[in-house]
């Protein structure tokens, strides 16, 4: 930018011009001094031509034409800032051309009082207006002296020597010119470092804050400016000439805005006040916002300015830290897991998980104790302190594999895995220790497999037929040494083969009926079947089965008991019974329970009629049956 540039070339910081403090008062300054100094002096000139018009050349017209512009100054004062510079050159014009009207009509030419004072127009021009401003006007007043000096040669009246006044004149008006460029120059160099401070200032205030702003005496907005990358300066549709607190946008707690206003009744100086500012149409934004109040030379209150910092996604970062800081505090005092936050072995936090596991009542019971002497003497208590020494110096977040430990709480003994955790804590570096009880767990596994065990032993020793088969498929997935023993199939030949690949059954009949009931009642009781060995003779057996599942899978377990000697011994002591030729009967609590067909001959019973009834019924009186 020139440094004569004129005032609506200054540069703008986004969308608002620079220098924001310096260019509205050089605007004032102008329109104050020069106007005011046009309208008195052209006042002035007016006053003198109407009082002594045989002496300035004049007259009630010439009068009348320097008030005209008098007023003409007055009204120009009100014009907009990009009007300034035509409407400083049209005046200083306006003056110079009465100045030589005024010089043409006393015919004196460049001798007459007055020409010589173009250059100072020409120079106060420049300096205000820029130096094109002031060429122009250089150039408007050359012309105006040449004519002026035509005019009087013209008219006789020019003496001798007159082309001397009207050199000096120009000479005159071309230092006019020279100062007035300088003029111009120191001040635009005044005016650029006014700039640069002020360009300083925006950056530093940018950096420091997020607003800028001024409140007046009654404690209106009178200025403000949020320093984002489309800057600009409130007008009065944002509420520039309003309270703050009386603008929808602004909101804060009632104790803080009464607090607020207190300090600004009392001229005090405040800081980091909480507002919440909600723009019409966007998020709400907080700030807090910094002020003091303004004093002017003499002591006089003008009012307050401040800034204002953004802290919206502080807020809501402080906000999310919060939660989450709740929402470990209370995963960290219900999770049933044991952690213990510990440093060179002494507690430092611990939840409720842990406490009972070491079996402590308080957070204070167990930092008074060392917790590597509730871990078991000797490898695990070892252990547990080479890997402590493992994670000291470490960087937060280096964690150990997991391993087994034994602790000795008491009279229990408790097996635990564990694994630790480098963490940040309060006073420095810590391990986070996190504990699995595995107490109950291989508790339980020890007894299943010892039940697994003494089952295994049980099917295995029992003289009954056992065998696991798969519902879906029918194939047998476990079969023991009685199956081996009366079958005469191995283990190796029926596992992965249905007793259907064996033709085990004797009867298709009897393996529909025990298959269907399986099916529909989920298990059978002692039902009596045959099935044939792998020798081919027939073995009899009393066979249960039952379904179950286990691990998504059907199966059917089936216990069957070898009778085929029990049976025999059955047939035979019932063929000596039918072929007896005496009759014999068997009694218990006095009733029958056997009788041959001799004895039921013998006392006129029919086949089996005889079984239930009392033992009275074969005598003659009660007297001969007892």
């Amino acid at each position: 930018m020139s440094r004569d540039a004129p005032l609506e070339t200054w540069p703008r910081h986004g969308a608002v011009t620079l220098p924001e403090a310096v260019r509205p008062a050089v605007v004032a300054e102008v329109r104050r001094w020069f106007f005011a100094a046009c309208t008195l002096l052209c006042a002035i000139a007016g006053v003198l031509t109407w009082l002594a018009p045989e002496r300035t050349g004049g007259g009630p017209v010439a009068g009348t034409a320097w008030l005209v512009l008098a007023a003409a100054a007055v009204a120009l004062r009100q014009l907009p800032e990009r009007w300034l510079r035509p409407a400083l050159l049209v005046l200083t014009a306006a003056a110079s051309a009465l100045i030589a009207l005024r010089a043409a009509l006393l015919g004196g030419g460049a001798w007459t009082v007055g020409t010589s004072t173009f250059g100072v127009l020409v120079c106060f021009l420049c300096a205000v207006a820029g130096w094109r401003a002031g060429a122009l006007l250089a150039a408007i007043d050359a012309v105006l002296l040449l004519l002026v000096q035509w005019a009087a040669m013209r008219a006789g009246a020019t003496p001798s020597g007159a082309l001397l006044p009207l050199a000096a004149n120009l000479v005159a008006l071309a230092l006019g010119l020279a100062v007035g460029v300088m003029v111009s120059r120191v001040v635009g160099r005044y005016l650029g470092s006014a700039t640069e401070r002020e360009q300083r200032f925006r950056s530093l205030l940018g950096l420091a804050a997020d607003a800028y702003w001024e409140i007046d005496q009654q404690y209106r907005l009178a200025a403000a400016l949020r320093q984002r990358d489309d800057a600009r300066a409130l007008g009065a549709a944002d509420g520039l000439g309003r309270q703050p607190w009386e603008l929808p946008a602004f909101d804060c707690e009632p104790d803080v805005l009464d607090g607020l206003m207190a300090d600004l009744d009392a001229r005090l100086p405040f800081r980091d006040v909480m507002v919440r500012w909600t723009p019409e149409g966007s998020r709400a934004h907080l700030f807090l916002v910094s002020g003091a109040p303004r004093f002017d030379e003499r002591g006089l209150f003008l009012g307050y300015w401040g800034v204002a910092r953004d802290v919206t996604a502080e807020v809501a970062a402080r906000e999310a830290l919060a939660a989450t800081e709740t929402r470990y505090r209370e995963l960290f005092g219900r999770i049933p897991t044991p952690l213990v936050l510990h440093r060179a072995g002494r507690a430092i936090d611990a939840n409720p998980a842990a406490l009972e596991m070491f079996g402590q009542e308080t957070l204070a019971d167990l930092a008074a104790v060392d917790l590597f002497a509730a871990y078991e003497s000797g490898d695990s208590r070892e252990r547990a302190r080479r890997r402590l020494d493992q994670l000291q110096g470490q960087p937060p977040g280096t964690a150990l594999p997991v391993t087994d430990y034994r602790l000795r709480v008491g009279e229990r003994r408790v097996s635990v895995r564990a694994t630790g955790v480098m963490v940040d804590a309060e006073g420095g570096p810590a391990v986070l220790s996190i504990f699995v009880d595995d107490t109950e767990r291989l508790a339980a596994e020890e007894m299943v497999r010892r039940s697994e065990a003494l089952l295994s032993h049980l099917v295995a020793t029992s003289p009954d037929l056992v065998t696991l088969i798969d519902f879906a498929s029918g194939r047998c997935a476990m079969v023991n040494q009685a199956f081996e023993r009366i079958t005469g199939w191995s283990a190796a030949e029926a596992v992965g083969r249905s007793w259907a690949d064996f033709e085990l059954w004797c009867s298709a009949e009897e393996r529909e009926t025990f298959a269907a009931r399986v099916a529909e009642r989920g298990e059978v009781g002692e039902l009596p079947t045959r099935l044939r060995a792998k020798g081919g003779h027939e073995v009899s057996l009393i066979v249960s089965g039952a379904r179950f599942a286990i691990d998504r899978r059907d199966y059917i377990v089936i216990n069957a008991r070898d009778v085929t000697e029990h049976e025999r011994a059955r047939l035979e002591r019932e063929a000596i019974l039918d072929n007896a030729s005496v009759g014999i009967a068997v009694t218990r609590a006095r009733c029958f329970v056997l009788a041959n067909p001799q004895f039921e001959a013998i006392f006129g019973w029919g086949a089996g009629e005889l079984i239930g009834q009392p033992g009275r019924v074969a005598w003659a009186s009660d007297e001969d049956y007892a």
